[in-house]
């Protein structure tokens, strides 16, 4: 499992990042065209209230109004058909997750200053991934709502992350995505990596012209299991980067940036084939495996650290919230999901006809103004 934050925090309409994280439908970039692409399975709510969300982003007077972070599992993690299912065993284990993960976000903040969050999967791309939207801020403790990050853009924040990833992995046997054996030979932005993905589930591949930075990605992607090093990376390179009108614009020890003739076209290469590092040995995966026993209490750690800042910060020290029991987060965790996803929970009947075209934007339109006409209740109320 491997835990990543998106750099979003602001956006179009007070839907974000709600429509995002639960609509059945969702705009993608392929071959530089923009498509919309069916979630199947749709996804699943496992915790909060979208509308209660959207109300408060709708109210919020801060400029980045939202943090999403997301839980990847691969199919030995977790398997999303049994998950779907009901597995007792995996929706324990992301429950865990889940109240681990917003224990650390909000370290020394007591429930009640909280604001809402909500928690949901997608499955359709044949992994579980379990998405977080956390509104940006606090009540403090004079009752005033103030801007608040949870993923400040520090280094300790991400190593605190890093400690959480390593004691939920090491606790439950999952994949550890910085294992010496795990070690990526080439790789570059989450985005564009999503964005390839996306294209290749689709069967389709672009040409230069169409998407010239995918192009170069999926090609060198492909060839990256051929190369045995840097030297040879950098010959696909001078091969294939004229044919894009691309050129190398920085490089260092532990990157390869490539740029084209528009600001967009951009992108930073990294990995064992860029940096050199060496190939996994028996001694660093021991080493390895002897640092993550130490995980639970370096993430204990962290949390009084973020603890002792919040409390300051919000309430002048005032806050005294007991440190969270992460041993027992663990093995008996006390978020409450569904039992099963709710297409699973439908009877056996007749199969209804699936709605498409015209209908089918009607409906979204529909459903929005719903969703806005609600949000407007609630926010009067």
């Amino acid at each position: 499992m491997i835990l990543g934050w998106s750099p979003h925090q602001t956006g179009t309409g007070h839907g974000q990042p709600i429509r995002y994280l639960m609509s059945p439908h969702i705009e993608k970039q392929i071959n530089g065209v923009t498509q919309i692409v069916k979630r199947d399975p749709v996804p699943e709510l496992l915790c909060g209230d979208p509308k209660l969300f959207m109300s408060t982003q709708k109210r919020l007077r801060i400029q980045n109004r939202y943090r999403v972070a997301t839980m990847t599992f691969t199919g030995d993690d977790i398997c999303p058909d049994r998950f779907n299912a009901g597995d007792a065993a995996s929706r324990a284990a992301v429950a865990s997750c889940i109240e681990a993960f917003t224990e650390l976000s909000f370290a020394g903040v007591p429930s009640q200053n909280r604001l809402p969050l909500v928690m949901g999967t997608h499955t359709h791309a044949g992994r579980l991934e379990i998405n977080f939207a956390l509104a940006r801020g606090v009540v403090n403790a004079h009752g005033r709502v103030l801007s608040f990050n949870p993923h400040p853009p520090q280094r300790g924040s991400v190593n605190d992350f890093d400690y959480l990833t390593d004691m939920l992995n090491h606790h439950f046997g999952w994949n550890d995505p910085r294992g010496p054996d795990r070690m990526r030979r080439l790789k570059t932005a989450g985005w564009i990596e999503k964005r390839a993905a996306e294209t290749l589930r689709n069967g389709e591949y672009p040409t230069p012209e169409e998407d010239p930075v995918m192009y170069l990605w999926l090609t060198l992607n492909a060839l990256s299991h051929e190369m045995d090093d840097r030297s040879d990376l950098m010959a696909a390179l001078a091969r294939e980067l004229p044919k894009l009108d691309m050129h190398i614009a920085g490089v260092t020890k532990q990157s390869i940036t490539i740029a084209g003739p528009f600001d967009k076209q951009k992108i930073c290469l990294r990995g064992s084939l860029v940096d050199g590092a060496a190939s996994c040995s028996l001694t660093a995966i021991e080493n390895r495996a002897e640092y993550l026993k130490s995980s639970q209490d370096r993430v204990a750690a962290s949390w009084a650290k973020r603890a002792a800042q919040n409390s300051q910060r919000y309430s002048k020290g005032q806050w005294a919230e007991p440190a969270p029991d992460f041993a027992r987060i663990l093995t008996r965790p006390r978020i409450m999901l569904p039992t099963q996803h709710p297409a699973k929970l439908i009877g056996q009947g007749r199969t209804k006809r699936p709605i498409t075209g015209i209908f089918r934007i009607l409906l979204e339109r529909l459903s929005r103004l719903k969703s806005d006409i609600m949000d407007r209740v609630t926010q009067a109320m």
